[in-house]
């Protein structure tokens, strides 16, 4: 769950190139590490390598110590769940992004990570009562150099 500045040091390019180039970054990036990448930003970017989607949930409250380890965590319980790493890292994203934006109610000002936290339960039940490992998304992309 790296941010900008934590995957160019992965990646050993800069925070610009990036920022740049979003979508392919994740991609390549997740390639590189063979793993699943989810790159923490607007928006969020999460690829397998294979498949990318974007999830554009979240507010500037996630920008702070500690979120990206209720982020960590909420990804690492979907993933024991359904065994899909690229289903639980867009739908985590979604979900923490989605409570930031219920605890903040179009404000950033103080609001706590812990606001979040307690928002969480909000944020589930606006998806319906079953939940199912497929988030909201605006779209998925082709494999990094794939022109299909």
């Amino acid at each position: 769950t790296p941010h900008t500045v934590e995957a160019h040091r992965l990646a050993g390019t800069t925070a610009a190139d990036i920022d740049a180039g979003r979508f392919e970054a994740a991609a390549l990036l997740a390639k590189r590490v063979n793993a699943t990448v989810l790159l923490k930003g607007v928006p969020t970017v999460v690829s397998d390598g294979t498949r990318t989607q974007v999830v554009a949930s979240g507010t500037p409250i996630l920008a702070t110590g500690g979120s990206g380890d209720l982020l960590g965590g909420i990804v690492a319980t979907l993933l024991a769940q359904t065994g899909d790493a690229l289903a639980s890292a867009a739908a985590g994203a979604w979900v923490h992004g989605h409570a930031a934006e219920l605890a903040g109610r179009g404000d950033i000002r103080g609001v706590s990570l812990d606001d979040v936290m307690m928002a969480l339960r909000y944020a589930w039940r606006a998806e319906g009562s079953a939940w199912t490992p497929q988030p909201p998304v605006i779209a998925e992309l082709p494999a990094a150099g794939d022109r299909s």
